[in-house]
């Protein structure tokens, strides 16, 4: 139980209890300063195990998660990358540091996104489920040369393109949110080529934060490998027939037109340089 608390954050509501004994508290008043200890992002109720029993989980008392305890390092780290994957990762560049409390009240507020969860002390590993579908959520907060980045990422397929860009979505709109609370901090946000993580590039290419919010007038290329992309993996809101219309629009101006076969292909053949 030491050891849960120092360097996991985790607190029973025994310990609460514990803790609050000379206030003298009532059943119902602790209940609330537990409420409204959640309620200002400072901890969260820890989610069930995946595996765990469900005749016996409705007797086990709940704990409690205050990320401004964890000391713990990284136990583990995320899946290799299929040929069928795809990982989508946008960067939060904060200029010089990140604020004191940024990144803890973040995981706090990431819960709700959340059914299973890893954390460590600048780090979030997790499961997050829609419907049917189980997406792999990486958060991290990672110090640089004269800055400090918080990473998101998803690890999905081609298939769930819509649903895991649902998913980032709701993570990248709580984080800007939370980024208002902090006025003085100044940040860019950058979306890192997927195409590019697919290959292990080293340093992959950076797209602007700006595609987030738009559709692509064309076909996208990636600027590092010259190699075109589906543009669903950096615009959240293209649907499958917007890019293959736009695709074959463009591949008309430029003089090339594309075979009906080619136009279905889930992926798309590479073009030179020359041809743009």
């Amino acid at each position: 139980m030491v050891e849960d608390f120092s360097t996991r954050g985790i607190v029973s509501k025994q310990m609460l209890q514990c803790l609050w004994k000379d206030m003298k508290l009532s059943g119902e008043e602790e209940v609330m300063l537990i409420c409204l200890l959640q309620k200002f992002d400072l901890c969260f109720e820890m989610p069930q195990c995946e595996d765990a029993d469900p005749y016996t989980i409705q007797s086990v008392p709940p704990v409690y998660r205050f990320p401004w305890l964890l000391t713990a390092i990284a136990t583990c780290m995320p899946r290799e990358i299929q040929p069928d994957d795809v990982v989508l990762m946008v960067v939060f560049q904060l200029q010089n540091y990140c604020p004191v409390g940024l990144f803890e009240t973040l995981s706090v507020k990431l819960n709700k996104f959340i059914k299973y969860r890893k954390d460590w002390q600048y780090g979030i590993q997790a499961v997050s489920v829609v419907g049917k579908n189980k997406f792999e959520l990486l958060v991290q907060l990672e110090p640089k040369e004269r800055s400090e980045e918080i990473l998101i990422s998803v690890q999905t397929q081609n298939k769930k393109l819509k649903e895991a860009w649902g998913i980032m979505v709701l993570i990248i709109n709580a984080t800007k949110e939370l980024l208002q609370q902090w006025p003085g901090v100044l940040y860019c946000v950058r979306v890192v080529c997927p195409h590019c993580l697919k290959l292990g590039v080293d340093k992959p290419h950076r797209f602007s934060g700006a595609v987030l919010d738009k559709t692509p007038g064309g076909i996208v290329v990636c600027p590092k490998t010259w190699d075109e992309i589906d543009p669903r993996l950096i615009h959240p809101h293209t649907t499958p027939a917007q890019w293959q219309q736009r695709r074959k629009r463009a591949l008309e101006e430029c003089g090339k037109s594309p075979a009906p076969e080619e136009i279905m292909m889930e992926k798309q053949p590479r073009y030179s340089a020359k041809t743009w």
